[in-house]
């Protein structure tokens, strides 16, 4: 950005290793899907059947968006192009516009993954009576970047606030993904593969579940120490 001097894009190259994504089974199906329709674009495309390259993944903090995104570049192989959408936004008038501009442009021209985080900085739903006219141009720049984009380069944005986003943005994402807080099965399922050798004989997993209900794994996540 020319005014902050910040990078707007954050390159990096996730590793299927390095990452652990547990979902409901119903989420993870259909984010299975997405891949298979991006891993498949071509074939799917001269059948007349391929639908554009796009992710919309809602849900509250520390249901695992970010993590998401890392996953699907690490099982497609592609750097993950990270923006977060309020690093983007400028005082000058249609700078935010040409910021946005450049980030398309680059993710276009560089085989990746385009990252939109913490989008409904950008993409917020117009007609606010808080609103100032440059705000209204830039998510009208925002759409007309998305549509511009080739439908085979994959976009994947992320929001805590899918209810503020204008509605028109919706309608530019063919796969929406909503990422609720884990319900007791699936905090279960967390504690037992993050605690796994180191639980105590005789843990009750289902009184763990239950005193972490409520909460995201982010939250209660113990950290990895170095070399393990």
């Amino acid at each position: 950005d020319n005014e902050s001097r910040l990078n707007t894009v954050d390159v990096s190259r996730p590793r299927s290793l390095d990452i652990e994504l547990v979902l409901p089974s119903a989420i993870q199906g259909r984010l299975n899907e997405f891949l298979q329709c991006v891993r498949h674009y071509d074939e799917l495309a001269r059948a007349g059947a391929a639908v554009p390259s796009r992710l919309l993944i809602y849900g509250p903090p520390g249901t695992g968006k970010t993590q998401t995104a890392r996953w699907l570049a690490a099982q497609l192989e592609l750097p993950l192009l990270t923006v977060r959408c309020d690093t983007l936004v400028s005082s000058l008038l249609g700078q935010t516009s040409r910021n946005l501009r450049r980030v398309f442009d680059y993710a276009e021209q560089n085989p990746s993954i385009l990252f939109l985080d913490e989008f409904d900085a950008l993409a917020g739903a117009r007609g606010n009576e808080r609103d100032v006219g440059e705000l209204q141009r830039v998510v009208i720049a925002l759409l007309q970047n998305i549509d511009a984009l080739p439908d085979s380069t994959i976009l994947v944005a992320a929001t805590n606030h899918e209810q503020l986003l204008d509605a028109a943005i919706g309608r530019r994402f063919a796969f929406h993904l909503p990422m609720p807080l884990p319900d007791a099965a699936l905090r279960t399922t967390l504690w037992q593969r993050w605690l796994n050798s180191y639980a105590p004989e005789g843990t009750d997993w289902d009184e763990l579940s239950h005193l972490s209900a409520g909460t995201t794994g982010a939250r209660w996540r113990p950290r990895r120490r170095p070399g393990r």
